[in-house]
């Protein structure tokens, strides 16, 4: 009778204590389950009771659980579902001759949002260094050259003062190339940024844009070339923003180039597809990493931050292309290979006749 007392009282204390876990259990922000071997759930806590109402986050916190089951080992995963995020992490736990799989689910949306915050400060910061390095640069030139000029101007041959007038002139196009990427971007910012759309031949305004960038090309080895098979092709776009477009992919793929490569090329091609105008502008040159192709029309964002002092630009040129090529009505995308180089496709649709309200008479100047 006493030992029959003894297993009573002793199974009430285990109950008591598994009562008194249950209730820490409940008390815990998080979602907890216990996923056994037999394929059931033989615990849940209060948070997953209550909030546990995707079907599709379960059934991978359950898929991973039988992992950590087969393995025996920790497996932490993420879950994303509508910009909500959550970490899943499941602990192997043996119990009574039988492997099981602790699990717990974290909403960790605001963790992932202010990470999101901090890289966009960084890449901020970044940017702000990077353009007051751009600004400094011509501005730097342009004095030093004129500060020559003005206290050494009768030492000066005919040939010296053109070769410094040059060089300030072509570094004031530059400072002010950097100016005006800089504002457009702000008109981008505020939703400002417009067409002025007129009948223009692209096949032409392509041609123009290639030749005005060969010299440029040529003088850093690069062969840049134009093919299409379409003697022309009129329709509707921005002539001065569907250049800034060409120019921006064409300066890409020759500052990117492979410095070590003896044939160093960018082709633009154009051809007629799917009801619009696709426009290639293709390099061998470095390429860009698969993980990063995505991110590469973000504001602020550079693939490298080591190439920041030795490729000249804001780092703002694809975000203001993309921008320029969506008020279009078209698209932009890329495809790339790290040490084969880049293709860049512009693709926009052939439209003939001005759209009412499009805002086609506001260039956005000024």
């Amino acid at each position: 009778m006493k030992l029959y007392e003894e297993l009573l009282e002793k199974n009430k204390l285990v109950e008591e204590t598994k009562e008194y876990l249950k209730n820490i259990l409940d008390t815990f922000p998080e979602m907890v389950f216990v996923y056994s071997d037999r394929d059931d759930m033989v615990f849940k806590n209060r948070r997953f009771e209550d909030e546990a109402d995707d079907e599709d986050l379960i059934n991978e916190a359950v898929k991973i659980s039988k992992q950590v089951i087969e393995t025996g080992m920790r497996r932490i995963g993420e879950y994303e579902k509508n910009g909500v995020f959550y970490s899943i992490t499941s602990e192997p736990l043996k119990h009574e001759n039988e492997t099981q799989a602790v699990t717990t689910i974290v909403n960790v949306t605001s963790t992932k949002e202010l990470e999101r915050l901090k890289e966009l400060d960084r890449m901020k910061m970044e940017f702000i260094s990077n353009i007051s390095h751009e600004l400094r640069t011509p501005l730097a030139a342009i004095k030093a050259y004129s500060e020559t000029i003005l206290t050494s101007l009768k030492d000066l041959d005919t040939d010296t003062l053109k070769d410094f007038m040059d060089t300030i002139y072509n570094q004031s196009r530059h400072l002010e190339e950097l100016l005006n990427e800089l504002l457009d971007f702000s008109r981008i910012e505020q939703k400002a940024l417009k067409l002025e759309k007129i009948m223009v031949d692209v096949v032409n305004l392509c041609r123009e844009a290639v030749n005005s960038m060969m010299e440029y090309a040529r003088s850093k080895g690069v062969e840049l070339f134009f093919e299409t098979d379409l003697d022309s092709l009129v329709m509707l776009v921005d002539p001065k923003r569907l250049k800034q477009v060409l120019f921006n992919l064409i300066s890409n793929g020759v500052k990117f180039s492979k410095k070590d490569s003896e044939e160093k090329y960018v082709k633009v091609s154009l051809s007629k597809e799917d009801g619009g105008v696709l426009i290639v502008v293709e390099d061998n040159g470095v390429g860009i990493p698969e993980d990063k192709k995505d991110r590469i029309f973000e504001k602020f964002y550079r693939i490298d931050s080591s190439l920041t002092y030795e490729v000249s630009g804001t780092g703002l040129g694809l975000t203001i292309t993309k921008e320029i090529v969506e008020l279009h009505g078209g698209r932009i995308w890329v495809e790339s290979e790290v040490g084969k180089g880049s293709k860049f496709f512009v693709w926009i649709p052939i439209e003939k006749v001005q759209n009412d309200g499009d805002g086609g008479q506001d260039s956005g100047e000024g």
